[in-house]
């Protein structure tokens, strides 16, 4: 996945942490198997590559995460969508070895202007979808949420109960450590926002956090920052206002991870509406001249 992963666990006598490292691993790499398009025999590259007309079938991960993200594709109108994984590429942050691109290259303006989450069907029954032409699939904004869900659901299995899970910045946590006290967890700042902004702690427990934002993953482009994190289509901006990162609090990691990116990809008004509207705790940091500011949904102000 690029990134690190953490895991913090509370064991009681009853409870042993005999392969437990090994449960953690099998989890991530199922994710990395089925959804990464690095890999070459991914459910992903397999859809890829797939001839125009031909049902892919999927696993039940990659099926599942997939079907969640075309509910949030819907919910939000497109502005998230999983079938930018070729324009995604073209500006190099996908798996293919190519000159990077602007966004105003004729190749990225073609592969936004076609991505269409409506293009593509899903059959529940026998976990397949339908590669319509040449369309690919990026579900890099909401797998690595999916994957500390997957391993929090290995430890429920295992009768585990209190812990903290965190794959690169997407973190959840249940219970508390040994000593009683929540699994605190630092909120990420945007940089340079450190002296401007409190310090955001969360108590992690029964709770999953993300965050979104471009200053991570860019390229400079003849002086024009490009980030990873892009629309489909056109969004009209406040100029006067950039919006820095978006972070979300949810029951699961998987929704927090894509909506953190959604309610970035909309841009503070949008998103900061569309957060009220559907009850998501979130946290909006932006810059205004130079001053850094914060702005929180009315589902956080609750959480407090």
């Amino acid at each position: 996945m690029g990134t690190r992963w953490l895991v913090k666990v509370s064991l009681t006598s009853e409870t042993k942490s005999d392969g437990l490292k090994d449960l953690i691993i099998k989890s991530l790499n199922t994710v990395i198997q089925q959804m990464s398009p690095w890999e070459p025999e991914s459910d992903l590259s397999f859809f890829r590559n797939a001839t125009p007309g031909t049902w892919v079938t999927f696993a039940p991960e990659s099926f599942s995460v997939l079907s969640r993200s075309l509910e949030i594709a819907q919910l939000t109108q497109g502005i998230y969508d999983p079938t930018i994984a070729q324009a995604v590429d073209l500006l190099g942050f996908g798996p293919s070895e190519i000159e990077v691109l602007s966004t105003e290259s004729i190749p990225v303006r073609a592969a936004l202007d076609k991505c269409d989450y409506r293009q593509l069907q899903l059959n529940s029954t026998t976990q397949q979808v339908l590669q319509p032409g040449n369309f690919a699939i990026d579900l890099c904004s909401i797998a690595k949420g999916y994957t500390v869900d997957l391993i929090a659901a290995t430890f429920k299995q295992s009768n585990i109960t209190d812990y903290y899970i965190e794959i690169g910045g997407e973190a959840r946590g249940s219970g508390c450590k040994p000593n009683g006290e929540p699994w605190w967890c630092s909120i990420a700042q945007p940089p340079g926002s450190q002296t401007q902004l409190p310090e955001t702690l969360c108590a992690a427990c029964d709770i999953s956090i993300a965050t979104s934002g471009n200053y991570v993953l860019y390229h400079n482009i003849n002086g024009k920052i490009i980030g990873h994190l892009l629309v489909p289509h056109s969004l009209t901006q406040q100029n006067e206002v950039e919006l820095l990162s978006v972070s979300t609090f949810c029951d699961n990691c998987m929704d927090a991870d894509a909506f953190a990116s959604a309610l970035f990809l909309m841009g503070i008004q949008r998103g900061l509406a569309f957060a009220n509207q559907h009850d998501i705790a979130a946290i909006f940091r932006c810059k205004k001249d130079q001053a850094f500011i914060e702005l929180e949904s009315e589902m956080l102000k609750e959480l407090q």
